[in-house]
């Protein structure tokens, strides 16, 4: 998997993740609609074929778009560590 910023500015910004489809791009989104200071986040793979995505993220101009793409993920991984732990203590 490899992560890059592709176009960014004060308020958007393209992230596009080479080695992933769908589950990931869903989720990425879900979590940035829940992010203070998010507008809009959507996700496109740009052929079937590829294994590439691209996370499109618009905030209000309070939060940098790459922080908030990085808060996305941190909670993506705590939500994951909980459920681990959940799992785990059945």
């Amino acid at each position: 998997m490899e992560v890059e910023i592709r176009r960014t500015g004060d308020s958007y910004a393209e992230v596009e993740i080479e080695g992933e489809e769908h589950t990931l791009g869903a989720l990425l989104v879900d979590l940035l609609l829940k992010e203070q200071h998010v507008k809009m986040a959507s996700y496109s793979q740009p052929h079937p074929l590829e294994e590439k995505i691209v996370i499109k993220i618009l905030t209000d101009g309070q939060i940098d778009p790459a922080d908030a793409f990085r808060k996305a993920v941190e909670r993506g991984l705590e939500l994951v560590n909980k459920f681990q732990r959940d799992v785990e203590s059945l």
